[in-house]
């Protein structure tokens, strides 16, 4: 029987919220995600018998670094199956929960690329109960992309991608418009950053990812955007010179957090 990390951030854990004990106001704009109909049922594609490892028999569960912050909450089903979930985002509305999704992730990428399931989901939250995620399309129905590691800022999406007529993998913005993300477009970073999971303040003038380097792990690039293009600012540390833990990084909608 196979069983299944339940997503912590970036490894394939489960989806949950680490909620800050200061609740902050948030006046951000969110757009309506676009809502297709799904052609194939994506938990018909998790592989018989494999299940999720539940908290309590977890032998690497998430370690909190400070006491301003709550336990760790898993995310209830159906964002939660028994596929794997990862990159968990939610809106500063608290109600708009977008997720990476693929059945089997330990099927190779080509079988992931043609499963018709695989890629970005996005889930609302109605009268206090999640309902089922929905895919979120990125690609014209005639080409292939597989899709991940959405970020969204107000009407803005960027997400990482492998698709037809590129090489490799490459980041992509979206615009939502008329009710569907659209103009995708090619947005790639200085591939010296090594951009991964990223974070965008509420600006829009500072990123913040994970470095990849073997032994900076738990460290930090700070990137500025000036004149047109994004910049290293700082590396290791934050702004306040605390170093970071973890791979996985959002900044509060205030920027204080």
């Amino acid at each position: 029987m196979k069983y299944l990390k339940y997503i912590w951030p970036g490894i394939i854990v489960i989806c949950f919220f680490i909620a800050g004990c200061v609740q902050e106001e948030v006046a951000t704009s969110v757009p309506e995600p676009v809502i297709e109909p799904e052609e194939i049922d994506r938990e018909s594609k998790i592989p018989p018998g494999q299940e999720k490892i539940t908290p309590e028999t977890d032998l690497y569960p998430p370690i909190l670094h400070s006491d301003e912050y709550e336990e760790p909450v898993p995310m209830p089903y159906p964002i939660n199956t028994a596929g794997a979930e990862d990159s968990g985002f939610i809106m500063p509305d608290g109600k708009t929960f977008y997720i990476w999704f693929t059945p089997d992730p330990n099927a190779p990428l080509g079988e992931q690329l043609d499963d018709g399931v695989t890629g970005i989901y996005v889930a609302k939250r109605v009268n206090g109960e999640w309902q089922q995620p929905q895919r979120v399309l990125l690609q014209d129905t005639n080409k292939q992309a597989l899709d991940g590691c959405a970020f969204v800022l107000g009407n803005k999406m960027w997400f990482c991608t492998a698709r037809t007529g590129y090489t490799g993998v490459h980041w992509f913005t979206a615009e939502y418009s008329d009710g569907k993300w659209t103009n995708w477009t090619n947005a790639d970073f200085n591939p010296d950053y090594g951009v991964g999971e990223l974070h965008i303040t509420t600006d829009g003038k500072e990123l913040y990812l994970p470095f990849r380097e073997t032994g900076r792990e738990g460290e930090i690039r700070y990137l500025g955007f000036q004149t047109g293009k994004w910049r290293v600012v700082a590396a290791g540390k934050y702004r306040g010179g605390q170093q970071p833990r973890g791979r996985w990084l959002a900044v509060s909608y205030s920027g204080r957090q």
